[in-house]
């Protein structure tokens, strides 16, 4: 079994699907992220624009006025996680990683803006997400699933993405694959990808990232909600482990505490 790495979620948006506005206070999100370091985080994803179907998207100005200061305030704490940037704009990325103030890039557009690659190059020691996706935010018109259309989509999505990379000469160790459950597909798709996971892996041997954290599809997937209440984290919880089993190197998550026996069982079968 491989190690486990969990990642914790820090939304400093008005708008995200599950808690936005919770943290868009810069003390409320001082504080949630300590909350998450001492929960067990190995990184934490912060984002300050939400990818949720219908959102409003925001000019690169906005973005960086909610972020550069709690940047900052966080990398002040010295706390052990590593900072992951939740944005598509290279311009974004580019003045984060400048000034040294995140590990990670989570690009969930998948190299859309051409400035990203550029600063990758001029980057090549930081960290890629690159997540498949079918628009950002994704209309409800784009959703399809069939399993031969799927499984070709999303690798030639990703061997085009892995091309540009290799072009620029970016380290391979350094770049992590998010399928994208809830970008565009329904119950059934989400279901198949993590299925095949392993076979997802295998074809790219790189590292697979997943967040299926309190998704839609597990709403749909459970519709009896005596079974875990309304509060969906018991039943992602349930999703990651079949995530995690089947070879997902990172899952990405709201509430860290319930995830940890699932990282320190996949320790003590290693």
């Amino acid at each position: 079994m491989q190690s486990l790495q969990l990642m914790g979620i820090l939304n400093i948006t008005p708008d995200s699907f599950s808690d936005g506005g919770k943290y868009f206070d810069e003390n409320q999100a001082l504080k949630h992220f300590v909350y998450l370091t001492e929960s067990g985080a190995d990184i934490i994803d912060i984002g300050a624009e939400s990818s949720r179907p219908g959102a409003i998207l925001i000019d690169e100005v906005t973005e960086w006025q909610r972020l550069e200061n709690i940047l900052k305030k966080i990398n002040e704490l010295k706390l052990k996680p590593k900072i992951s940037l939740d944005t598509y704009k290279g311009i974004i990325a580019q003045k984060a990683l400048q000034q040294n103030l995140v590990q990670i890039i989570n690009d969930v557009s998948g190299l859309q803006d051409n400035l990203m690659l550029e600063t990758l190059r001029e980057f090549p020691n930081c960290e890629i997400i690159l997540n498949h996706n079918r628009g950002i935010p994704v209309a409800k018109e784009n959703y399809a699933f069939d399993k031969k259309n799927t499984w070709s989509e999303i690798i030639m999505f990703f061997e085009k993405r892995l091309k540009k990379l290799a072009e620029i000469n970016f380290p391979p160790d350094k770049i992590i694959l998010d399928l994208g459950l809830g970008f565009g597909k329904g119950l059934e798709e989400n279901l198949f990808l993590i299925q095949n996971l392993s076979q997802f892996k295998k074809y790219f041997n790189l590292k697979i990232l997943l967040g299926p954290s309190r998704k839609r599809f597990i709403r749909e997937l459970w519709t009896d909600t005596k079974l875990f209440g309304e509060n969906l984290d018991w039943a992602s919880l349930v999703i990651s482990s079949w995530a995690a089993l089947g070879g997902a190197d990172i899952i990405r998550c709201h509430e860290i505490d319930i995830y940890k026996p699932l990282k320190e069982f996949l320790q003590m079968t290693n």
